[in-house]
């Protein structure tokens, strides 16, 4: 017999005496935790869980705490049931010392084992548990009549696949004749597999029968170990049962479905049953699956992927000797499996690859396996598919190991057996025959040892695989693999220097291949031609050094990339562009100046090649939207290339072309001329003049002007004409050195707005020119506000904005004298337009006129914006007169339409610009905006208002100002009205108003931390922002963790203590530190939990570096208090060893003694990650 009596399965050490386990160990919040975190998690255990906790909630709901009571044996199910019912009890306030009431109707001659369980059990979870013998009716009966107050329902742990429970509910009346009360059953739908998956995953001590063969616990004459569980005269776990072997006629039928079906509907529920199948199956089922005689292809594949997914994500269930029984299991199906189906022995090979990667015990690996499966030619594609995926899993970011560990691993199993490896792959190739499969599994598998980068390459360049590996690639069947390790073999001789001998080796390889490349071009074979040229890329980004230095040498080379940017399929033309780039970055460095007249030539093609792929297709109208986007988008990085040409050639040099080929298509263009030039043609080199725009400097004075005058000779085509004139839009700047050109090109622009398809690009136009040459235009402004006025009214909102910035930047210049008329002639217009739409009032307004109103607000927000001339502090500013006069507009916007989002936020942004673009002056509209918003954010709940409050404690609350005061007076205010709606609401239900509102607090201890600090309400701020730490949002939990970092940056900052590392007496607070240590302490127990279950379970990875920094600045600020904090939650964590645990202690405490700040962030950091990875990791596979 098992000595055990209590089982904790998966634990280092088992305790012998079951009263050893503590209630200490396994308290109720540790259970709250564990179980709701759980029911968290996006699976189909979680979802039951979830249901269950709901079902035990509602009925505490309904009958109260002290009316129901739970039937408890001490069975694996009712285990389950009680850790549930705790979990809600903790939640619901139960106190540690209050008995939960139970009911254990006993049946004769029990177990031991069983008895001794329900007295731990009784301990543990502080149970009143009252024993009554059966018959289970009369049991209950006198159950009920002698407990006070009488329990008006009970907990049952049946499950439907049980006895008379098939039709059963979460809540049943008894049936006639028995004893009446309520039975809840919270755990009615769970599976055997989702018992014994929850009590493993928590960890949760059951009875040791369970790990004896017993799959029901009764009387021990009618109760026998499960034969299904025996093996060689011993019997398995019960865990290792489950129920899923009686689910296999139901994988066997949804493999049928997905694989047979021609119903996709059926198909995607099938595959959707599979995964949710696959995430909770044992390791037992997927045995079971794969051994069967009569499985197929189909089922034996899904079993081994099945088994990869569990050594995935679920070998911390195993022992080291169950991971050495499964490795063995592992190479016997492999063995079984070596000569086919191919699909199967590769998710094999995967499987056991890794196992290997996290069998840290199994130090012979290689070895091991090149001996089992070596010596037989039958098994030789076997190993050689396992040598290829190795290394290839060892990149496996899935798998839960830290980063030191997959080093390590690394090291041992690829590093340690590169040579041999090499060596073996050399024998199977030459010893292979005609074998050409034998050949490409070698191939890859050297291609796959070469990409980890821990081959020693120089051992290649005595190694025929070289010759063979280029050799290879004559022979198709060879064609692809030899390209991968010809590629792997280039990419790892980047070192130019140690490596000459090598490359002096691989360098005559290219000269055929260069014919072969034209060849393959000339054939149209576009496979072949991609395979090549990603060789000679390959080859120019490693020996982009001896290029510059020796052009004449490496031509070859050279030509044959520049073969590849001329080739008509455009995804192999772009693989070439890193080159150019990296080549004139090489080029330009003073080291290789000397050399760029060599490469004139090859960059004069490369100009002419560009601009021949920059031309649009004939068939462009029948491209979707997706395509076109693609199209424009890759255009752009050929104009980088464009720039890379102007750095090396000059920028004149590359004007000249485009220029070349429009002159000689505008000769052609005649009306004689039987077939003119498509516009595709004309467009292209257009767009490479703006293209190149960067690389032209403003002064240019040869070709430019050419430009400008041939802009106007061009066909009045819409796509040329919207080329055109975005060529005027990117020389903006090369204009305002020209002003000459500015009415030619005023004209220009003003005719695209004639064409809707133009209308966009000379919106953007106008306003670079207007930006650039905002002085020049000055004295157009008589002739500008007539078109504004008229312009304006008919174009799309967003051409329309562009067009008001255009306005605005030239307003910005005009002198103080003349700034009030124009800003009424411009402005007004709008100011009256809004006012006409408002006054109706919300109910008259439609939806169109709405989004009007929110429009035109943004382009008053744009003059606000722009237009910030420099005036005197103390004298009158015609921007804020202009703004007084608007205010009753803007007033009316908020009381008619404040909760209209359309017109909220751009009446946010106008309130925004006034107090950026005219700061002190603004001062005595100041306290009209704060009770505007105040107001605003009062009636609507909006959180563009407390935005706007942000801005004002930025602009005004500088500390020591006069403006703190009243900037604290609208935190007070914005902070009641915001604390009395989230009395009402949950936080997740407004995350924009908790962002907003926690980014405003941020900016008050920024400027003026003091009276904050100081005040009582930074008390209710900080329990506020411990109810955000749970949101799930990621910008608002963002902004509250921000403002638990700034307040004790604050603590801990230069101007409150001697240094941020001299933490070293509490005397040495300055008055905000201590206010802030006080703060800390009084809630440091629940904040520090809140933020540790956060990182461990659902903040997003990229946010752990910034609770880290709040953890280590907790050490700096209370280092015995935070150490007091942290200890028991780690001691908390059961899913991690001793040793982990430990190591973790020892680490974080050291460097808290050692006040080693930023190693104590650096500690947390790396456990965190460690732990997610290992437990908490999301199955995606």
């Amino acid at each position: 017999m098992h000595s055990t009596l209590v089982t904790n399965h998966g634990c280092t050490s088992r305790p012998t005496d079951p009263l050893l386990t503590t209630y200490e160990q396994y308290d109720a919040a540790y259970i709250e935790k564990t179980v709701y975190n759980l029911a968290m998690m996006d699976d189909s255990l979680g979802a039951m869980v979830k249901e269950a906790l709901d079902t035990i909630e509602e009925a505490y709901r309904c009958y109260g705490t002290e009316a129901i009571s739970l039937s408890f044996n001490g069975g694996k199910d009712c285990t389950v049931l009680l850790h549930l019912v705790v979990a809600v009890l903790s939640r619901l306030g139960r106190k540690k010392d209050e008995w939960l009431r139970t009911v254990f109707v006993t049946y004769p001659n029990p177990f031991p084992h069983v008895d001794a369980f329900v007295q731990v059990c009784t301990q543990r979870y502080h149970l009143d548990c009252v024993l009554i013998p059966g018959p289970m009716r009369q049991a209950l009966q006198h159950y009920l009549d002698t407990s006070l107050p009488r329990p008006k329902a009970i907990f049952v742990g049946i499950r439907r696949n049980d006895p008379y429970a098939e039709n059963l509910t979460h809540f049943d009346m008894t049936d006639k004749g028995w004893p009446e009360f309520m039975r809840v059953h919270p755990i009615i739908d769970w599976t055997f597999s989702d018992v014994w998956d929850f009590l493993l995953k928590l960890r949760i001590p059951y009875c040791s029968l369970y790990d004896e063969g017993y799959t029901s616990l009764g009387s021990i004459e009618n109760t026998h170990p499960n034969p299904n569980l025996e093996q060689d005269g011993q019997y398995k776990p019960a865990f290792m049962l489950k129920n899923e072997f009686d689910l296999v006629p139901q994988v066997l039928e949804a493999l049928a479905s997905l694989y047979s079906n021609s119903d996709a509907a059926a198909k995607k529920q099938a595959m959707k049953w599979l995964e949710s199948f696959q995430k909770k199956a044992t390791w037992q089922v997927a045995d079971l699956l794969i051994n069967a005689e009569t499985a197929n292809v189909e089922t034996r594949l899904f079993a081994a992927q099945t088994l990869r997914q569990k050594i995935t994500y679920d070998l911390r269930e195993l022992d080291l000797n169950h991971r050495s029984m499964l490795r063995d299991s592992l190479v016997q199906l492999l063995w079984t499996s070596a000569s086919g189906p191919k699909s199967v022995m590769i998710q094999l090979c995967l499987a056991l690859a890794d196992l290997a990667a996290q069998f840290k015990e199994w130090k012979t690996v290689v070895k091991d396996v090149v001996d089992r499966f070596g010596g037989v030619p039958e098994t030789g594609g076997c190993l050689l598919e396992f040598l290829k995926v190795l290394p290839e899993e060892m990149a496996n970011n899935r798998l839960p190991l830290s980063d030191k560990e997959f080093r390590e691993r690394t090291c041992e199993l690829i590093e340690a057996n590169s040579e041999q490896v090499l060596k073996l792959i050399l024998v199977y190739i030459q010893s292979s025959g005609a074998n050409v499969e034998i050949q490409q599994c070698a191939l890859s598998c050297l291609s796959s040892w070469l990409k980890t980068g821990d081959v020693d390459i120089r051992v290649l360049a005595s190694s025929p695989l070289v010759d063979i590996s280029f050799d290879g690639l004559a022979h198709d069947d060879l064609f692809d693999v030899c390209t991968d390790v010809v590629c792997e073999i280039l990419y790892e001789t980047r070192d130019v220097v140690e490596l000459k001998p090598l490359i002096e080796k691989l360098y005559p390889r290219f000269t055929p291949l260069l014919q072969q490349l034209q060849q393959a071009k000339a054939e149209e074979d576009g496979d072949k031609v991609r395979n090549y040229c990603r060789i000679f890329i390959e080859a120019g980004e490693a020996y982009v050094s001896l290029i510059a230095q020796h052009p004449e040498s490496f031509a070859v080379l050279l030509d044959g990339i520049l073969s590849c940017t001329a080739y008509n399929d455009l995804d192999i033309a772009k693989m070439t562009f890193t080159f150019w780039y990296e080549l004139t970055n090489t080029l330009t460095t003073p080291h290789y100046q000397h050399a760029i007249p060599s490469f004139q030539t090859c960059f004069d093609q490369l100009v002419e090649i560009i601009i021949t792929h920059l031309h649009y297709p004939d068939d462009i109208n029948d491209w979707s939207a997706a395509e076109r986007d693609d199209f424009r988008s890759f255009r752009h990085e050929m104009g980088d290339t464009l720039k890379d040409c102007c750095r090396i050639l000059t920028p004149q040099k590359c004007l000249i072309k485009p220029m070349a080929h429009l002159s000689n298509l505008l000769a052609k263009n005649t009306p004689t001329d039987v077939s003119p030039p498509r516009w595709q043609q004309i467009e292209a080199p257009i767009f490479s003049l703006r293209a190149m725009g960067s690389e032209v400097p403003a002064d240019e004075n040869e070709v430019m002007p050419q430009i400008m005058e041939f802009l106007s000779k061009l066909p009045d085509h819409p796509k040329i004409r919207y080329a055109a004139t975005l060529v005027i839009s990117r020389y903006s700047f090369w204009t305002h050195e020209h002003p000459q050109y500015i009415t030619y090109q005023l004209n220009f622009i003003s005719t695209g707005f004639q064409d809707d398809e133009v209308a966009g690009a000379s919106a953007l136009a106008l306003k670079n020119l207007c930006k650039d040459c905002s002085e020049h235009l000055i004295d157009y402004i008589g002739e500008l506000h007539p078109f504004y006025v008229n312009v304006v009214k008919t174009l799309p909102f967003q051409d329309a904005l562009g067009v008001t910035e255009a306005i605005a930047h030239v307003l910005a210049v005009i002198p103080i004298t003349g700034l009030t008329n124009a800003l009424q002639s411009f402005c007004m217009p709008l100011a009256q337009d809004l006012h006409a739409i408002i006054v109706k009032g919300k109910d008259a307004v439609p939806k169109e006129e709405r989004i009007r109103a929110g429009d035109i607000l943004e382009q008053i927000s744009a003059f606000i914006d722009i237009i910030r001339p420099e005036i005197p502090a103390g004298q009158p500013h015609p921007c804020v007169d202009f703004v007084t006069e608007l205010w009753p507009v803007f007033t009316l916007c908020l009381n008619n339409f404040g909760s209209e989002p359309t017109i909220a936020e751009p009446l946010c942004r106008c309130y925004k610009g006034c107090l950026q673009s005219y700061r002190v002056h603004f001062v005595p509209l100041l306290p009209q905006l704060m009770e505007s918003i105040v107001s605003g954010f009062d009636q609507t709940g909006l959180g563009v208002y407390l935005w706007v409050g942000n801005k004002i404690i930025k602009e005004y609350a500088q500390e020591g100002s006069e403006g703190v005061a009243p900037c604290f007076g609208l935190l007070e205010r914005l902070s009641l009205i915001v604390f009395g709606r989230l009395n009402g609401q949950k936080f997740d239900d407004i995350p924009d108003v908790i962002e907003e509102y926690f980014r405003m607090v941020i900016a008050f201890l920024e400027c003026a931390p003091t009276p904050l600090v100081q005040n009582d309400l930074l008390s209710s701020i900080f329990q506020a922002g411990l109810a955000g730490l749970s949101l799930e949002q990621t910008s608002a939990l963002s902004a509250v963790i921000q403002f638990y970092r700034r307040l004790l940056g604050i603590a801990l900052s230069v101007d409150e203590l001697v240094g941020p590392g001299n933490v070293t007496h509490r005397s040495m607070f300055g008055q905000n530190g201590v206010r802030i240590a006080a703060l800390v302490r009084q809630f440091g127990a629940s904040y520090v939990k809140l933020l540790f279950d956060g990182m461990i379970y659902h903040y997003p990875m990229d946010m752990i570096s910034d609770v880290a920094s709040i953890m280590r600045s907790l050490a700096q600020l209370l280092p015995e208090e935070s150490a007091q904090w942290i200890v028991p939650l780690v001691n908390g964590f059961q899913d991690i060893s001793p040793a982990e645990r430990s190591e973790f202690l020892e680490n974080y405490m050291g460097a808290v003694q050692s006040k080693q700040w930023t190693k104590v962030r650096r500690v947390l950091s790396d456990f965190v990650t460690v732990y997610r990875r290992k437990h908490t990791s999301h199955r995606n596979d």
